[in-house]
């Protein structure tokens, strides 16, 4: 009886929300508000040297293939004409939706 009363209770909670997830869907919900976060971030820092992740002053950052650690070191210390970005101007979190943003594209 306990075991079809909490299948029950799966079954109402479930039935009433919104929408329903498929496992993993939510890490996927995740990553894309973090990289939509990147992207305004991305347009506020890093647009006016790689134009929507095209080559100007900067290189293109379209298909780039470095590591997200490597990506961030190099913001954080400049490289070349590339100014660093520090924590003040850039918080970790900032950061590293950045870096998910230019992941994606």
């Amino acid at each position: 009886m306990k075991k079809f009363l909490t299948i029950m209770a799966i079954v109402l909670m479930t039935a009433c929300s919104t929408k329903l997830m498929l496992p993993g869907q939510g890490e996927e919900l995740v990553q894309a508000k973090a990289a939509r976060s990147g992207q305004k971030v991305f347009m506020e820092s890093c647009h006016r040297c790689h134009p929507s992740g095209n080559a100007g002053l900067g290189p293109s950052l379209i298909n780039k293939p470095l590591p997200g650690f490597l990506i961030k070191m190099q913001v954080r210390n400049g490289y070349g004409v590339m100014p660093s970005f520090d924590k003040e101007h850039l918080s970790d979190e900032e950061l590293n939706n950045i870096v998910k943003y230019i992941k994606e594209l």
